[in-house]
Parts: C-alpha cells; sequence; structure tokens
C-alpha cells in the first residue's frame, strides 16, 4: 500500500464509522415496535416476540459496534502515523489533506507557500509516510 492510499484509508474509515452508526439507528427504527393497531383482523402465525426482536437488534448492533471500532483504530493509526512525521510544515499539509479533506489552494494558503511548493512538500511529506510504513512493517 503506497503512503497516499493509506492516508486516504483515514476517509474511508471515517465514512464506515458513519454509516455504521446510521445503520444501528435504521436497526432500531425498524424493530422497535411503533404501537398497537387495532385493525380487528385476524393475524397470520408468525409470532414475533420482543425477546426476539431486542435479541437481534443486540446481535446486530454488536456486529456493527465491531465494525465501528476496527474502523476507529485505522483512523487512529493513520492519526498517530502523520503525528510522527518530522516537519510540521508536513503534518499540516497531511493533515489538511488527508484529515480535513482540503483543496490544494486552502492547504498552500494555510501553510503560506505557493500552491507549486505545497505540491512539492507534499511529495516530500508521502516520502516519509513512505519511509515510516516501510519501517512499521519491518520491525512489526
Amino acid at each position: 500500500m503506497t503512503a497516499k492510499e493509506y492516508l486516504k484509508s483515514y476517509r474511508k474509515a471515517m465514512l464506515r464509522i458513519k454509516c455504521k452508526k446510521a445503520q444501528i439507528e435504521r436497526l432500531r427504527a425498524d424493530l422497535l415496535p411503533r404501537g398497537i393497531s387495532y385493525t380487528g383482523m385476524p393475524k397470520g402465525s408468525d409470532i414475533v416476540t420482543m425477546a426476539d426482536t431486542f435479541a437481534r437488534l443486540d446481535d446486530m448492533e454488536r456486529k456493527a459496534l465491531a465494525e465501528i471500532e476496527a474502523a476507529q483504530k485505522q483512523a487512529d493509526d493513520v492519526l498517530a502515523t502523520i503525528n510522527s512525521v518530522s516537519r510540521d510544515e508536513y503534518k499540516l499539509i497531511l493533515m489538511d489533506r488527508y484529515v480535513l479533506n482540503m483543496g490544494w489552494d486552502e492547504i498552500a494558503s494555510d501553510i503560506g507557500y505557493a500552491e507549486r511548493n505545497t505540491y512539492l512538500l507534499h511529495g516530500r511529506a508521502l516520502d516519509e509516510v513512505d519511509r515510516i510504513l516501510e519501517h512499521a512493517q519491518k520491525c512489526g
């Protein structure tokens, strides 16, 4: 995995967290009872108890929360890698680009460099992240 792909995994992890949280809310809304309906019409024999409903909800929530935890760990790992970069300019560029999802013109303005120089610094920052990742693979 390249440094850029690794850094982009932060956004993907955060998106997975957002989607899983929304999924949990939908599950709760769909599975929890909405009230009693008195239509007078007989119902079929497929009776689902409240205990069954809550057990299903609990199981689905546990699975979603496990996925959220894994995604949060990935996001935390990316942040830790960015924070281990040596130069503050590199850290700022990487945070702005991959965590805050800022455009190049905004990043250049934020760090006080021309956009062209920002690209150059970004490339150097990616090189350093590559070295950090290679070192982590050798040691881990």
